[in-house]
């Protein structure tokens, strides 16, 4: 049975709640103000150094006493409205769910166990803090709602991007170039290279409409793949020789096969900036806080920027004809020092163009030594685009608003695009040489590693060596087929066999980039991504306390998770007629599905003490509906979130809560089960608020729920995986400039050595971050004859500077034997 959509069984309740909410907002929003202008974060106070001395102090002391007024003038509204807000809380269901428009069930289901018997889903937790305004200052973190609305975007972003399997066999067998094989399509780059001709299909190739792999024949010879240049071969080896091929990005080499480019230059139509830009060129930068914009948004990556380009008043001097009164909009930002520049304004310009100084600018740069060897590979990347950021009247004639709100936004996708990872894959048959190398250009960028050690440190790469000048992890000659085949991170397909000559799979082109050497064995491979995991299936977020901000997410979010429970938990009294335990907030616990949610129960802790005694803290558990099975069976799967109590001191109440729980869990799961239902997943995530190697938390690390959930970064009580880490950060940390991008935070986050300075660390061992954010799944309680695999877990830093811990992703593979079902 559907979900209804409002927490009140009927509009008379639900238009009371209403009508008190609007009387005690105003005063609320006072109060939260007040005190979030009497406590800057550090980020703010970096910012108010390089302003005059006595502007914020003005601003903080007329500020404070107009708002104090303000509040004190709204006080009896609220009081009347709380009145009328409190009682009726008791008759409010303790979540809200938001349903996309209805579309066909394919759309919302997964086709994977009814076509092919097995599939792959992804999860996501992380906290947010996304609470009122003035308490959240107290973590160092200010804008929430801003920050909601750019978590929102970073999640879609993350998810939505290509995820690509990349099959290579030897040219003269079969293989495949396979989008991810997620559930859901993502939109792929394509390469064109006709010149005068449309572009061709592609040649000898096929579309298998059933999985969407581009699938090669076995006629391919080694001329056909010698002949087509849009494969890019490595400077230091042949063509012909048997299974080499470069793919410039994985995505770029997805379409590209059997376009003859010849001498013609490759064209790409992307949905993101090039990776590794290095100058980018603006016009139309008109508007000078729209400049301030994309100064802040680009100066991370482009340390030197030319702007205000142009000339005013009367040009040439004493020529009153020729006024301009805007400059010329040209925006000049560079990874180069620039070591000279020069304007030269056209003086033949008429009409409305004559108003603006339009010309030329020249600037000449110096390519550092110390960043760049041209003796490897002399190649830059450049970008130019009209951005329309005239002043806000003028921008609407081009049917544009919000100049300076787009300026921001533009700056973000430059700097998302070109920091973003770009790799060079060469692959050989294991008997030769071959190397994987990151992008070529001159400014290295962040890339994912994978870890896979079990009961030791990650090793060295085994039988490879870095090369320091070129960044390239090579591959020496003696590599032979027994090491390739005895790499367990190296994925092999179904319908493959592991000694075939020059075999591979990789998840993706990143992923694999330092895979090779890292014998995994029953392990589970350990990413650390400034991105969020490709196709998430269900977000499951901590801290999502302000309405504002949780309306901000659903904005974002809805187009990719059709299915959101939001504002979770009771307010008021609670338990109903008894003071002593007022609710002011929520959970703060928020589910977003892209799979239809069957049904869902909240639960809260009775036992919460302190300031987390105010929030309604629980759990919340809800049973999605996934697909059919080859027997037509109902597939569904269960997903808990929750939230545990804080203080440090508080470790039986986490105790108890932990009990709770898995009653809970059970319980749900007892009541909303069908006979004729498969369970595909069990999964349990949140901030836990404990770790698992301090000394204090002992008795939560010892907990029987831990027997029923695995935790994949766990190796026993008190006892972490090598590569397990940390995911809470020092708040006084968080917008220093070494951490506060995701690739500079991934980067502190792939060094043990450097996680002291950025990451809450365990007391007793100084070198492991406290992990207190957990995606833990249960076996016991899914269907019998499905099985259930680790693909990875994900350490995730795209929300550097927006909250003070680290999400953490899950991806699990659940293959179904369909000769069981019946049993």
């Amino acid at each position: 049975m559907a979900l209804k959509t409002s927490p009140f069984p009927n509009g008379f309740a639900a238009g009371i709640h209403a009508v008190g909410w609007v009387f005690i907002l105003p005063c609320f929003w006072c109060l939260n103000h007040l005190l979030a202008v009497c406590h800057p974060t550090t980020q703010e106070q970096t910012q108010q150094l390089e302003q005059e001395c006595y502007l914020y102090p003005l601003k903080a002391f007329f500020g404070s006493i107009i708002l104090f007024i303000l509040f004190l003038t709204t006080a009896p509204l609220a009081f009347l409205g709380f009145l009328l807000w409190a009682p009726v809380q008791a008759y409010r269901r303790p979540f809200c769910y938001y349903r996309a428009m209805q579309s066909s069930p394919e759309k919302e289901t997964h086709r994977g166990f009814e076509l092919v018997g097995k599939a792959s889903f992804g999860f996501v937790t992380a906290n947010v803090c996304l609470l009122p305004e003035a308490i959240a200052r107290f973590n160092n973190i200010g804008h929430t709602r801003r920050r909601a609305a750019a978590i929102g975007q970073h999640i879609v972003q993350g998810v939505c991007r290509p995820d690509i399997q990349i099959f290579v066999d030897s040219p003269s067998s079969c293989g495949t170039l396979s989008p991810s094989s997620s559930i859901f399509p993502v939109a792929n780059s394509y390469t064109y290279g006709a010149t005068d001709r449309q572009a061709q299909p592609l040649e000898n190739h096929y579309l298998d409409s059933s999985t969407g792999n581009v699938a090669m024949p076995c006629d391919v010879t080694e001329e056909s793949w010698a002949e087509s240049p849009s494969v890019l071969l490595s400077s230091n080896q042949n063509p012909n020789q048997q299974g080499q091929m470069v793919h410039r990005s994985a995505h770029r080499a997805l379409l590209s096969q059997g376009l003859h480019q010849q001498d013609d230059v490759p064209w790409e139509v992307s949905s993101m900036f090039p990776a590794s830009v290095d100058i980018v060129c603006l016009e139309e930068v008109f508007d000078k806080g729209a400049a301030q914009k994309l100064i802040q948004a680009l100066r991370p990556v482009f340390g030197h920027i030319l702007y205000d380009v142009g000339v005013y008043a009367c040009y040439p001097p004493c020529r009153c004809s020729s006024f301009k009164f805007m400059n010329s909009g040209l925006f000049l930002a560079s990874r180069f020092p620039v070591l000279e520049a020069r304007y030269c304004c056209f003086p033949n310009c008429c009409w409305e163009d004559a108003l603006a100084a339009k010309g030329l600018l020249s600037a000449k740069g110096v390519c550092r030594p110390d960043i760049h060897s041209f003796a490897d590979s002399p190649s830059s990347c450049g970008t130019t685009a009209n951005v329309c950021l005239l002043p806000e009247g003028l921008s609407r004639f081009n049917n544009l608003a919000h100049t300076q709100r787009r300026a921001a936004a533009i700056g973000q996708h430059i700097v998302q695009g070109v920091c973003r990872p770009d790799i060079q894959i060469f692959v050989d048959s294991p008997s030769s040489c071959g190397t994987l190398s990151p992008s070529s250009s001159i400014f290295p960028v962040a890339n994912s590693y994978t870890y896979g050690a079990t009961d030791r440190q990650a090793q060295p790469l085994e039988n490879h060596y870095l090369d320091s000048s070129t960044g390239n992890v090579a591959m020496p000659c003696d590599v032979t087929e027994e090491s390739w085949a005895e790499s367990p991170s190296v994925l092999l397909s179904s319908n493959q066999n592991p000694n075939q000559q020059g075999q591979m799979v990789h998840r993706s082109a990143h992923r694999a980039l330092l895979s090779q050497g890292l014998h995994q064995q029953d392990d589970v491979p350990w990413e650390v991504s400034s991105m969020f995991p490709a196709s998430v299936d269900i977000v499951c977020l901590e801290e999502v306390f302000d309405k504002g901000a949780a309306q901000k997410l659903i904005q974002a979010l809805r187009p990719v998770f059709g299915h959101i429970l939001y504002d979770v938990g009771v307010y008021a009294c609670y338990p109903p007629c008894r003071c002593s335990s007022f609710k002011f907030m929520n959970s703060g616990l928020f589910l977003a599905s892209r799979f239809p949610v069957l049904e869902a129960r909240y639960c809260c802790f009775p036992n919460c003490r302190g300031e987390d005694a105010l929030a309604a803290k629980g759990l919340l558990s809800a049973k999605v509906l996934i697909g059919q099975n080859q027997k037509r069976k109902k597939v569904v799967g269960y997903i808990n979130c929750t939230h545990l109590d804080a203080p440090e001191g508080d470790g039986q109440i986490r105790y108890e809560q932990l009990n709770m729980i898995t009653k809970w869990t059970g319980d749900f799961q007892t009541a909303y089960r069908q006979p004729d239902e498969d369970v595909a997943f069990d999964v349990l995530c949140g901030d836990f608020n404990f770790d698992n190697c301090s000394p204090g938390d002992a008795r939560e690390q010892n907990h029987c729920l831990f027997e029923e959930y695995r935790d994949p970064c766990r190796a026993g009580p008190g006892k972490e995986k090598p590569w397990a880490i940390g995911t809470l950060l020092e708040q006084p940390t968080l917008y220093e400039d070494d951490v506060n991008t995701p690739e500079n935070l991934q980067r502190y986050a792939q060094f043990p050595c450097l996680q002291f300075t950025v990451f809450s660390l365990c007391l007793c061992q100084p070198w492991i971050g406290r992990r207190i954010d957990y995606i833990l799944y249960r076996e016991s309680t899914i269907s019998k004859h499905c099985r259930t695999e680790i693909e990875a877990e994900t350490l995730i830093t795209q929300l550097a500077g927006l909250t003070d811990h680290i999400p953490v992703g899950l991806r699990l593979n659940v293959t179904m034997n369909s000769d069981c079902i019946d049993e």
